[in-house]
């Protein structure tokens, strides 16, 4: 059983993305959305979203954020929820671990169940100087293999640009 310190962590990452979905409930815009990926044990996935000129500023400025959106999770076996996300940037683009993260409660859900989709947020502020105007953000996400890679598991996933 994990301790009430990993438990109360991996409850406060999920729930760090509650105000970005109150954010559109109170008549602000709707996010800037990206394309659906799917994340498996052996296979970490890319996903990406080009910001505009203004949402770039925002987000360098740490008045936007990015919001990885879990949209359907299978855990790997042995159960873990925990996953890693890198910024990729660079020539080449190289990954840069920002933030890990972990499902809970951790239990297996689908896409057509939206109720429970997982929003993590995080700030690219301290990353400004690898955000190029004109240039897609990309995150890589993947399982956390540790020192206790798991077989299977799945993610669905995709990131959101969001007001701060």
């Amino acid at each position: 059983m994990a301790s009430p310190s990993t438990v109360t962590l991996m409850l406060a990452m999920a729930l760090t993305g509650v105000h970005a979905s109150f954010a559109c409930a109170m008549g602000q815009a709707p996010p800037a959305v990206a394309a659906k990926a799917v994340v498996t044990g052996a296979v970490a996935a890319q996903v990406c979203v080009t910001p505009s000129a203004t949402d770039l500023r925002a987000l360098q400025d740490d008045r936007q954020r990015a919001v990885i959106v879990l949209h359907a999770f299978e855990p790997p076996w042995p159960s873990s929820g925990r996953l890693v996300a890198s910024l990729l940037a660079g020539t080449p683009p190289t990954p840069r671990e920002i933030t890990r993260f972990a499902v809970h409660p951790l239990q297996a859900f689908t896409a057509e169940q939206p109720q429970r989709s997982q929003r993590f947020t995080l700030s690219l502020a301290g990353y400004a100087h690898l955000l190029q105007a004109g240039r897609p953000v990309c995150l890589q996400i993947g399982f956390d293999a540790g020192a206790h890679p798991g077989e299977g598991g799945r993610a669905e996933v995709s990131i959101e640009l969001s007001p701060a």
